[in-house]
């Protein structure tokens, strides 16, 4: 996936409206682009950066954020799934991503508003969204890591159980396959599998780990570790296999599930597919007439469907035939030998492109 293929946005033409967040390589916020609600991601680039003045540790600096940028465009933009937060364009000049907006914010923080009702079955609703999603990334040839999956990476698109995607998986910066991903890079431990701490393989079972850490705070509706000051104390605790205690009323195969999902040996976690399937039981379990009526539309969805065939005749085209038709002129092509430099060259400001002819 080196090539994004969307619009290439004008910042210009981008309504920066009100700023949402800041992490450490990007400010986040809340815009509009052509009468549409988006999020614009714009990453952190060292001022000196425009003039080509580069500072050993600010060139380090962009180069890292640079990659982190390459990365999450060529990831979004390969991937379509309604549990994946969707990328509408991408902006060179400052480096922008801008994908759908998401009004209920992130996961993290609508949970620890306890001033919301949150129900069992918003909360399942929630867990399997989430999972769904990953299962997607996971399903993929050869499956995508997401390497950074945590509560502050899902956001919420929803908040009514019966609205059709409630969460949504984002931030893909630190995403990519399975054979390129072996080294430890999320310094936060509250999410990250023991065996990535002490230098091991990332493979799906990391992902698998953070999930389960996100499952814990899904019932709690807290920071895991809160009383926790320092993540060093942290960091020794998951190593030694402690993990949170899982308290309150909870359904037996929910707190199952969580104890899989998070057990020290990675071998012995389910895949998605499987942490998909339990969900689906356990909502079931306690809501069958919700799965009734599910399995009503979409019987009658089909019903409809095989009509609309039977009506067309055989006269349909074949969708599955190549295209043949030239690549579109606003592709953005990263081939693996581009680097930073040369990326500011090519697409940077009029300014910059003058300083280095």
């Amino acid at each position: 996936m080196k090539d994004f293929v969307g619009p290439k946005i004008p910042f210009e033409e981008l309504k920066e409206e009100e700023l949402l967040g800041e992490g450490g390589a990007a400010f986040v916020s809340k815009g509009e682009w052509e009468g549409k609600q988006v999020a614009i991601k714009k990453l952190k680039v060292p001022e000196t950066a425009s003039t080509l003045g580069f500072e050993d540790e600010e060139e380090e600096t962009f180069s890292n954020v640079f990659k982190e940028f390459r990365r999450e465009i060529s990831v979004m933009s390969g991937l379509e799934h309604p549990n994946l937060v969707n990328l509408i364009g991408v902006c060179l000049d400052p480096l922008c991503i801008v994908t759908e907006f998401m009004a209920y914010g992130d996961l993290y923080n609508f949970l620890q508003d306890t001033s919301r009702d949150l129900d069992l079955a918003l909360r399942l609703k929630i867990a399997i969204d989430i999972a769904s999603g990953m299962l997607f990334l996971h399903s993929a040839k050869p499956p995508i890591i997401h390497r950074d999956l945590k509560s502050p990476n899902v956001l919420m698109a929803a908040i009514s159980v019966n609205a059709p995607v409630v969460a949504k998986v984002a931030d893909f910066g630190l995403s990519g396959a399975m054979q390129t991903v072996s080294i430890k890079s999320v310094a936060n431990p509250i999410w990250l599998a023991p065996e990535i701490m002490i230098g091991g393989e990332f493979t799906e079972a990391a992902d698998v780990y953070s999930y389960g850490v996100i499952l814990w705070e899904i019932l709690h509706r807290k920071q895991p570790w809160e009383d926790i000051r320092f993540i060093n104390e942290i960091e020794q605790k998951v190593k030694k296999g402690e993990r949170p205690p899982i308290l309150g009323e909870c359904p037996p195969a929910y707190a199952e599930l969580v104890s899989l999902c998070w057990t020290q040996d990675p071998t012995k976690r389910p895949p998605f597919k499987e942490i998909f399937e339990r969900l689906v039981a356990i909502k079931q379990e306690f809501f069958p007439t919700d799965e009734n009526n599910k399995e009503e539309k979409e019987e009658s969805i089909e019903k409809k469907k095989r009509g609309n065939d039977e009506d067309s005749g055989s006269d349909e085209s074949d969708d599955s035939e190549i295209d043949d038709s030239p690549a579109p002129k606003n592709r953005i092509s990263f081939g693996e030998e581009v680097s930073a430099f040369d990326f500011l060259k090519k697409f940077g400001s009029d300014e910059l492109q003058r300083k280095t002819n």
